[in-house]
């Protein structure tokens, strides 16, 4: 399992990690059974995954998934771009609207 402490945590988040009776985190259910898919397959759970694990109706329960899912739709909103050259635009849109959404 990697170092960085962001991989865990979002895998957690997505259901794909859980902890056993002795605490020690391993693969979930989940996990297992979309490894047990192909490629592709496994691809599109994990982003469905990421896109549905923020809810507006608990905007502080995995907060950092907001962002995955607000870029989605801005990309599914412009449909086709050169993401190079939209970049800095995105981002700048994407900061602005988490001003507004986690205000506080």
């Amino acid at each position: 399992m990697s170092n960085r402490s962001e991989v865990p945590k979002i895998a957690s988040a997505i259901n794909l990690l859980t902890k056993n009776d002795q605490e020690e985190i391993q693969l979930s259910e989940l996990a297992e059974l979309t490894l047990s898919l192909k490629a592709n397959v496994q691809a599109e759970i994990v982003h469905y995954l990421l896109y549905t694990n923020w809810q507006a109706s608990q905007p502080d329960k995995n907060s950092f998934l907001w962002s995955y899912r607000a870029i989605v739709d801005n990309y599914w909103e412009r449909q086709s771009l050169n993401v190079v050259d939209t970049a800095n635009v995105i981002a700048e849109e994407i900061n602005n609207q988490t001003q507004e959404i986690f205000r506080g």
